[in-house]
């Protein structure tokens, strides 16, 4: 099974025709969410874990937009 780690490595190799600040919005926000839940299988993620990491990030003093934004960039849409 793959984890969150081998997900992003992937995903950021796939996607290099996207702008460098986006596949750094994204790389970071998935780091972010491997900090706050480990580095799990993508099966194995849940939607508790979805509320810890919403609660980590509002733990590290982000601002409700800046949270959703967050959320957002951790899971990229495939082109």
């Amino acid at each position: 099974m793959r984890t969150l780690s081998q997900t992003l490595k992937e995903f950021l190799s796939k996607n290099l025709d996207l702008k460098w600040n986006t596949l750094r919005s994204y790389d970071t926000a998935a780091g972010n969410l491997i900090k706050a839940i480990g580095d799990k299988s993508i099966k194995t993620i849940d939607q508790n874990d979805i509320e810890d990491f919403r609660v980590w990030l509002y733990g590290m003093g982000r601002k409700p937009g800046s949270i959703d934004s967050t959320m957002k960039n951790a899971r990229p849409e495939k082109k």
